[in-house]
């Protein structure tokens, strides 16, 4: 083998095996100033000019953005507006001090990491208190300066660039590397390194002053050799978006720190291993094999930017790679409400990773717009909200899909996504997701699930342009385990929850992990025109000591524009059985009689009937859903509670209406 394979493939397997070792990262503890020392000789072999130079060549920020509307325009200048006289919201958060910034605190809590600590003598999730770590985390992530500086790129304000500039010099003040708990976890290191370098491809024609770009520069140099020396993944085994993070951050440092050995080997490592995520992590279906729709957002994002970063800059990028990115847009538009939002199945935690524009957090139609221009696919036409801020920071060429022949659509389109374990269906007006696996049906059978929830059989429903049926949400992680289980357990989905029992094991220590041991089957699927139906059955209560199994079908009659869902519960002896139903926050519920509820809302109601020949009860209760992480908000919900001997079985149809 040639000498420079041997020393790539030593490069790639180095910073696996041998830097995350615990006492390696101690040594640099020690060392720490002679490698400071070292890093400021590397950066400062050019000088800020040529840097910046480099900046603007490798981020070309400025080429569309006067292409974007007027009115997203504005909203952008508003937003830094906004955020410059500290009205900013994340994760619970709404109101901050910048000028007086803490970046050790969860404000929500009041808990405080103390700083100029060594990283890896935090306790970095502590159960026992109400702290949440993502807390500083998200905000050491920069968004907000990104944000901040968009609107000093659309009017040249200098308060605007002189804001991005204090942030960046306060952050590097306040967390000297790998001394504080804002270097606990490299994935936080990576986008907060992305969001510092495309903020400051925003600004480059501001004047900025030479001692902190100085400064600034050394500090992203340090992210790019921390990251390489903490990676969150190796080559050899499944990871997760962490490490696919990782390796998207040392794309884009090892991009503008190129002219050096030690970048070079960051970017060498980070493509190779990046194209192998991509072709691991990604089901043929197009989704993340994680499960969860927002997460799904989080990896397409991961994986967007750096593949068009490296294009624009000339690299040649496998065709199997622009494939499987095509297919993770084609996969949200399978599965998308006709109004281009996403269901809330499982994880919500917020992460983005350039968030660009001021779109809602569950709204996707930002997506659309850059898959229709990049793929110049006009079924995505309908439900993007047209040439966007995202468009003019990502795309060197705008594709005229003005001219491309719009795909009529037939009124119905249902998908069995097997590998991701989801039926979707979709009409102009009317949506379904319907869960049918626990795990998808790919690398991670066997793997105990992270983001997924206790929510098999689970669904959304969508009716006349109305939220209906919804997901309850996340809600928190490590602040609160209680509350941690209770929005990823059975109860809180629209399923069926026996004898007060989880389908999975949840764990309330380890609140990232569950057991995966349910059996699910299809057993029944078709559509034409006049109606849909889908039936599966699955295994998770066979646990129980009368085991009892669950089969559920969903039928829509498009010509009568109803929806039946049939529950059937299968085995031995007596149960009780709860069957939940979720709703969105502005739905009224009025329990009619003692066999059907009236929903409305503004513009329509529905009658939803219930039918079986055992006794049951419907119980109107007031419940809370998390549409942010975060987040709550008062909501509805129906329970259908029966104690019944097996065979049990439920009948449950609902009609809208269109009227108030």
């Amino acid at each position: 083998m040639k000498k420079s394979k041997i020393k790539f493939y030593l490069d790639i397997i180095i910073p696996d095996f041998i830097l995350k070792n615990y006492f390696v990262n101690n040594f640099f503890r020690l060392f720490l100033g002679y490698y400071k020392r070292k890093i400021k000789r590397l950066v400062f072999q050019e000088d800020n000019s040529s840097f910046l130079k480099r900046l603007e060549k490798k981020i070309p920020v400025n080429v569309s953005l006067n292409n974007i509307s007027k009115k997203e325009n504005n909203d952008i200048i508003n937003q830094a507006d906004e955020i410059l006289i500290g009205n900013y919201s994340f994760l619970g958060v709404s109101k901050l001090d910048f000028e007086n910034i803490n970046w050790h605190i969860d404000y929500n809590s009041s808990f405080e990491w103390p700083p100029f600590k060594y990283y890896k003598k935090y306790i970095q999730v502590d159960l026992d208190n109400n702290a949440d770590v993502k807390v500083p985390r998200e905000l050491s992530r920069s968004h907000h300066i990104l944000k901040v500086a968009l609107a000093f790129n659309l009017t040249k304000d200098k308060k605007y660039s002189d804001f991005v500039i204090d942030q960046m010099t306060d952050w590097i003040n306040e967390n000297p590397l790998m001394y504080s708990i804002n270097w606990g976890c490299s994935m936080d290191v990576a986008i907060r390194a992305v969001n510092w370098i495309w903020s400051l491809a925003l600004i480059t024609k501001s004047n900025i002053n030479s001692l902190k770009l100085n400064n600034i520069r050394v500090s992203l140099y340090e992210h790019g050799w921390f990251i390489y020396r903490n990676l969150e993944g190796n080559c050899l085994s499944y990871n997760n978006n962490h490490y696919l993070s990782n390796l998207s951050g040392l794309i884009f440092i090892g991009s503008i720190f190129n002219d050096d050995n030690e970048s070079k080997k960051w970017i060498n490592y980070a493509k190779y291993c990046f194209y192998r995520e991509i072709r691991i992590q990604i089901l043929p279906s197009g989704m993340s094999y994680e499960r969860s729709f927002h997460y799904h957002r989080l990896v397409l994002e991961l994986i967007l930017w750096p593949t068009v970063l490296l294009k624009n800059n000339k690299e040649t990028i496998p065709q199997d790679i622009w494939t499987n990115l095509e297919n993770m847009f084609g996969f949200l538009l399978k599965t998308c409400k006709p109004n281009g939002s996403i269901p809330n199945i499982g994880d919500q935690d917020n992460g983005r990773f350039l968030p660009f524009g001021t779109e809602n957090i569950n709204d996707f139609k930002y997506l659309f717009s850059i898959g229709s221009h990049l793929f110049e696919r006009s079924d995505m036409i309908e439900f993007n909200n047209g040439y966007n801020i995202y468009c003019s920071q990502l795309l060197l060429n705008r594709a005229n899909i003005n001219n491309i022949e719009i795909q009529k659509q037939t009124n119905h389109r249902g998908y069995l996504l097997s590998d991701a374990g989801f039926y979707a269906f979709k009409n102009k007006k009317n949506y379904l997701i319907f869960n049918i696996q626990s795990t998808g049906g790919y690398i991670d059978s066997f793997n105990s699930s992270i983001h997924t929830h206790a929510d098999l059989f689970s669904f959304e429903l969508f009716i006349n342009n109305n939220d209906f049926i919804i997901d309850s949400g996340t809600y928190a992680y490590t602040s609160s385990k209680k509350n941690r289980n209770i929005f990823r357990g059975t109860r809180m989905h629209n399923t069926v929850f026996v004898d007060n029992t989880n389908q999975e094991d949840l764990n309330e220590n380890v609140l990232f992990e569950m057991t995966n041991n349910s059996k699910v089957s299809v057993n029944s699927f078709y559509e034409n025109e006049k109606s849909i139906f889908i039936s599966a059955t699955h295994s998770s209560y066979e646990k129980l000591k009368n085991p009892v199994y669950h089969e559920r079908s969903i039928e829509y009659f498009q010509d009568q524009d109803e929806w039946e869902i049939k529950d059937n519960l299968i085995g031995e002896g007596a149960h009780k059985f709860e069957i939940l139903f979720n709703f969105a926050e502005n739905i009224g519920l009025d329990i009619v009689n003692e066999n059907s509820v009236k929903a409305y809302a503004n513009d329509f109601n529905a009658i939803i009937s219930f039918e079986s020949i055992s006794d049951f009860k419907i119980i109107k209760e007031n419940s809370i859903i998390s549409k942010s992480y975060g987040e709550l908000t008062k909501s509805k919900l129906i329970v259908i509670e029966s104690n019944s001997s097996c065979p049990f079985m439920l009948k449950t149809k609902i009609k809208s209406r269109n009227e108030k």
